[in-house]
């Protein structure tokens, strides 16, 4: 178990936490270089994405403006939950009453990526080709189903998508819990937790089990 109280200085001092917090990712070179330090949660998965070919790459700049223009308005609706349920103050009592303010606010922003999704075309948030943006999305979404089921109902470009992503097999793999890896669990925050799930906490076996009678 990391001793954080000690953890902390010792990896300002030393370089591995240029920022004082976590996450950090890091990264090994393939030569003798020294390990690669990465720090902050966006910029740790821009580099993933890059070394995995999840952006267009630099031949590509316009598909790599559309994932990050796409990840902007994911991370907009994301910063929703972030202001009604984050806070280390926050009751549950506090959360109950942020819930239906959420619940108003949130379906505006989902409008907004639906039709950037369908100006796009494609099965996924930008094409027919996943990128980066999907994975945001998915967790994003995951996140808000799990809040309230029927979220995506008006939204079928949206809906469509989280069953199609969910059914790769490594993402199935880990929502399962069948990867061998750490169990899925709730997301950090709001009205949804390992104590209390949320409304929609089993949402994804109805969407997959609709997703499958159609295939």
């Amino acid at each position: 178990m990391l001793d954080w109280t000690t953890a902390k200085p010792e990896g300002i001092a030393s370089g591995l936490f240029p920022f004082g917090q976590m996450p950090v990712l890091v990264h090994k070179q393939p030569s003798a270089l020294p390990p690669e330090v990465v720090p902050q949660s966006r910029a740790i998965m821009n580099y993933l994405g890059r070394l995995t070919g999840l952006y267009g790459g630099m031949t590509h700049p316009l598909m790599d403006m559309k994932v990050d223009a796409m990840i902007g308005g994911i991370e907009d609706v994301k910063g929703k939950w972030r202001a009604h349920f984050y806070g280390k103050d926050k009751t549950a009592e506090d959360i109950a009453a942020a819930l239906p303010k959420y619940l108003e606010e949130v379906p505006a922003w989902l409008g907004f990526l639906e039709k950037l999704k369908a100006k796009n075309g494609g099965t996924w948030m930008v094409g027919d080709k996943i990128t980066l943006a999907d994975y945001y999305a998915f967790e994003t979404l995951d996140q808000a189903l799990r809040t309230a089921p029927t979220l995506l109902d008006r939204f079928p470009g949206l809906k469509a998508f989280v069953p199609a992503f969910a059914s790769r097999p490594n993402i199935k793999s880990y929502l399962e819990g069948t990867h061998g890896g750490p169990l899925r669990v709730a997301h950090t925050g709001g009205p949804d937790t390992e104590e209390a799930p949320g409304a929609g906490a089993e949402y994804l076996t109805a969407l997959l089990a609709e997703h499958d009678k159609e295939l």
